[in-house]
């Protein structure tokens, strides 16, 4: 697979020094989604912060895009895995398509880490040639979303889990925004925390 390269017209210098929780200026007019999708059948209300109704019988369901977690597909529900896997689709897919398999499967969680317990969290976003994505400094801006939004979600951890370690998998152009992510949380522990350093692996995938 080719490598993906972001331009500097994509890429700008980092914002000026965060506090952890922090959201940059430049995202505070921007609608923020951060949604657990409960497709278990559970009426538990800590797992679940948005209410999507009759979505057991569709396989991928309909959801707000940015950060979201969906208990009973990526997700079993447990406070307790042994990994968080972030997703972040690129420009050929999205959130329905990225992480699934022909049948429906969700092959990250069933086949990927078969064995394993991950808490899957989707970052997608809209794909349209007007959005956001295709602004000048669109791809920053899906980062410092990202990063703004894994933070809360991290911060909500039990204390003996707050250093569970994060792996990234992402589809062509996601490739770059995940990067951008990193390089972020690398160079603004005081926003962001530990996660550039919990990172321990990044998948680039091409295809399912």
């Amino acid at each position: 697979m080719a490598s993906l390269v972001a331009s500097k017209e994509e890429i700008s210098e980092p914002p000026p020094p965060l506090r952890i929780g922090d959201v940059p200026s430049l995202m505070e007019n921007e609608p923020k989604n951060e949604t657990v999708v409960d497709d278990s059948g559970s009426d538990s209300e800590s797992t679940t912060l948005t209410d999507l109704a009759s979505i057991a019988a569709d396989p991928v369901p309909e959801r707000p895009l940015d950060l979201s977690i969906t208990r009973g597909l990526g997700w079993s529900g447990s406070d307790y895995d042994d990994y968080d896997v972030v997703t972040v689709h690129g420009i050929r897919d999205d959130y329905k398509t990225a992480w699934t398999t022909d049948s429906g499967g969700w092959w990250v969680k069933n086949s990927l880490f078969d064995g394993l317990s991950i808490r899957q969290i989707d970052y997608s976003f809209d794909i349209d040639g007007e959005s956001l994505l295709y602004q000048p400094g669109g791809l920053q801006r899906h980062a410092m979303k990202l990063l703004a939004e894994l933070v809360k979600v991290r911060q909500a951890l039990e204390e003996t889990e707050a250093d569970r370690s994060i792996i990234w998998i992402s589809h062509d152009l996601g490739g770059v925004i995940v990067k951008e992510v990193l390089r972020l949380a690398m160079s603004n522990s005081e926003a962001y925390g530990k996660i550039g350093i919990l990172t321990t692996a990044i998948v680039s995938s091409t295809r399912k």
